[in-house]
């Protein structure tokens, strides 16, 4: 008589709530901010990249419609049922009213005054609307297939402005610039990513730029300081900073 041997059930622990919270925020990310499939994402969407993700954008120049020529007059609207083109200048069911879209994002920041030279990393998604053709089906698809691009910029620090540096040659209207300023025993650094790109009246959504970033380090690898902190103890602060992520 032979007794089969049953193998005990595998329990998996729960995760713990700093691991869901953590997961959670990290999906909220990649619905609003993206890119939600990958570096090199195809969205399959009837919409703009834009109505898709709701963060982290950065518009060309005059992108969207200037308030002082808003008349106050309703545009026409699209008919309910009937079909939007795919790729019209306007990509979307309604008119919307004035509004304001960002075309630079930047920060200010100290740096030891030992350092010579700083690096500036900007990096962004660059959406391209594309034909997907599949084997063995008969229609094809339009999709938002997404290219990173970015790169980093040496700059070397001395008083003045600087820019326009090119993070990326495929888009050399992307541009960084800014200023530095001596402050005692430290360097002082603003900086923008700029998109100094032109509004496109078709396929608009290719001029516009995706989870963009910028990010500051050391050209020698030592740690980015944030702007002198106030002391708690009320003692002199003019050497406490913070360093960056």
């Amino acid at each position: 008589m032979t007794t089969d041997h049953v193998e005990e059930p595998v329990v998996l622990a729960p995760p713990s709530p700093t691991e869901i919270r953590a997961e959670l925020e990290r999906m909220l990310l990649v619905n609003i901010l993206g890119p939600e499939g990958g570096q090199t994402e195809e969205l399959v969407i009837d919409t703009a990249v834009r109505e898709y993700y709701l963060v982290g954008m950065l518009a060309p120049r005059r992108a969207g419609p200037d308030p002082s020529e808003f008349d106050g007059q309703q545009d026409e609207l699209s008919v309910e049922g009937s079909a939007v083109p795919d790729d019209t200048s306007s990509e979307s069911g309604t008119a919307p009213g004035p509004s304001l879209f960002p075309s630079s994002l930047g920060m200010t920041f100290g740096v030891s005054g030992e350092a010579a030279a700083i690096e500036l990393d900007a990096r962004w998604g660059r959406y391209e609307r594309v034909t997907l053709e599949s084997e063995g089906e008969a229609e094809t698809k339009r999709a938002w297939r997404r290219h990173p691009a970015g790169g980093g910029c040496v700059l070397t620090l001395q008083e003045g402005i600087f820019g326009p540096l090119v993070p990326d040659g495929d888009q050399e209207e992307v541009i960084l610039r800014g200023e530095v300023r001596r402050a005692d025993d430290h360097w002082v650094v603003t900086g923008f990513l700029v998109n100094d790109q032109e509004e496109l009246s078709t396929r608009k959504d290719e001029a516009w730029l995706f989870q963009a970033s910028l990010a500051a380090r050391d050209a020698d690898g030592r740690p980015v300081l944030r702007r002198p902190l106030p002391s708690d103890n009320g003692a002199d602060s003019s050497q406490e900073f913070r360093a960056l992520d």
